[in-house]
């Protein structure tokens, strides 16, 4: 199956987490285990449900809004530390990625809420850093202004001096799919990670992504045109 009307994309702009890496279910994990050290009663599948796609700024704002908490200064250190951890031991590439980033004809980065030094050890953890070295893009500094406001779509789009309706967004949290929408581009919905394999196929958005799928395998099957291999 060929997407139409695709011809025009310049630039291809991924999510890091859930997309080029299946980590958020060890995330969740991990900062789970965080919370309830220090009294906090949040499991993986409320961390799932409110923190997926948010930078970790936007998570303390949450915690101390929603429990009132105010984690202290050595929370985000420590949780970073044991997660680069499990990291080390469990981290997996998302099946198909390299293929893409290896054969791609066009420009791409990484636009992700993970901080940059987080976002690159993960990507060298899994050993695809080398496609993306150079074009990793954090929202962690955006503050207010990360996911899902447009800011680092934006600023990735001007970085590469594409139009917005050049680029092609590709996404596994809604709040992604939201940004990229409000970025004015198109976004793919992305559902073929761990913590998605129980997604509703008929789920209602409020964003709503120009297409869904769950296999990269699949993605240059979707846009012939977008590689370098013949063969996809």
């Amino acid at each position: 199956m060929q997407v139409e009307n695709y011809e025009n994309i310049e630039l291809i702009i991924f999510d890091c987490d859930g997309v080029l890496i299946d980590s958020e279910i060890i995330s969740a994990e991990v900062i789970s285990k965080q919370f309830i050290k220090i009294g906090i009663n949040i499991n993986t599948q409320y961390v799932q449900d409110h923190f997926v796609g948010q930078s970790y700024i936007k998570t303390k704002a949450h915690v101390l809004k929603h429990f009132g908490i105010h984690l202290a200064d050595n929370f985000e250190d420590e949780y970073r530390s044991e997660l680069l951890n499990v990291f080390d031991k469990e981290l997996k590439i998302i099946p198909g990625i390299e293929s893409i980033l290896k054969n791609l004809n066009i420009d791409k980065c990484v636009a992700t809420s993970s901080s940059f030094n987080r976002a690159t050890s993960s990507l060298k953890t899994v050993g695809i850093h080398e496609y993306l070295k150079d074009d990793i893009h954090s929202a962690y500094n955006l503050g207010s202004r990360g996911k899902p406001e447009p800011d680092i779509y934006l600023n990735c789009a001007k970085k590469f001096n594409v139009e917005v309706e050049n680029v092609l967004v590709i996404e596994d949290s809604l709040i992604g799919i939201q940004g990229a929408k409000k970025a004015g581009m198109k976004v793919w919905h992305f559902t073929g990670a761990s913590h998605l394999k129980h997604w509703d196929t008929n789920h209602k958005y409020e964003f709503e992504p120009d297409f869904v799928f769950n296999d990269m395998n699949n993605f240059f099957s979707y846009l012939p045109h977008l590689t370098n291999n013949s063969k996809g």
